[in-house]
């Protein structure tokens, strides 16, 4: 084991990661609008702090990340999200500058722009991760969900197309079909 292979564990931490800093920015956003509105004062400093290191490690892993063959999802996509994303960490560390130096218009402007920036930032990931439309596909007409076939089949009349292609829809299609081969696999033909 070298330190390379750590470095590629760090970078495939990035789904896990990412996750923080999206929470703790919506968090703050709301805690800033209810200060806002109510008068108070801002949100606590070890919050700022925390979205800022962690929204940090989030841009750092994806970077690694992006060096491994398995996003091959489109190009133009992974490069918008690695440039938001870079982004995102960069306004997010800007708002923690501003908290710490008092300068609360300035942090709470940082935070909205993160915010918003970060936005788009999961939607590309997410297109990379689950194919164009996932979010509205349920919404579209002709959308079914593909139920199992069911466990009790008899094998000797089990063939392909009753059997064997639902199966495939149900559980690989939606990684490996039309919309994303992941790995240049795909399964839905």
């Amino acid at each position: 084991l070298g330190m390379s292979d750590f470095v590629a564990v760090f970078g495939r931490l990035h789904p896990i990661l990412l996750h923080l800093p999206m929470g703790i920015l919506v968090g703050l956003a709301v805690l800033e609008t209810r200060a806002v509105w109510k008068r108070q004062e801002v949100s606590p400093r070890l919050l700022v702090f925390l979205a800022a290191g962690t929204a940090l490690f989030a841009a750092t892993s994806g970077w690694v990340l992006h060096e491994e063959p398995s996003y091959v999802g489109g190009k133009d996509v992974l490069e918008w999200h690695e440039r938001l994303g870079i982004a995102t960490a960069a306004i997010t560390l800007l708002a923690a500058y501003f908290h710490w130096r008092g300068a609360v218009k300035n942090y709470r402007l940082s935070l909205l722009a993160a915010v918003l920036i970060m936005l788009p930032t999961g939607h590309f990931g997410g297109t990379m991760t689950h194919g164009e439309g996932f979010l509205l596909e349920p919404l579209e007409e002709g959308f079914e969900k593909s139920p199992l076939p069911d466990p009790q089949i008899d094998l000797a009349s089990a063939n392909y197309v009753d059997h064997i292609a639902p199966i495939l829809k149900a559980r690989c299609v939606s990684c490996h079909g039309q919309r994303k081969q992941k790995g240049e696999l795909r399964l839905d033909t």
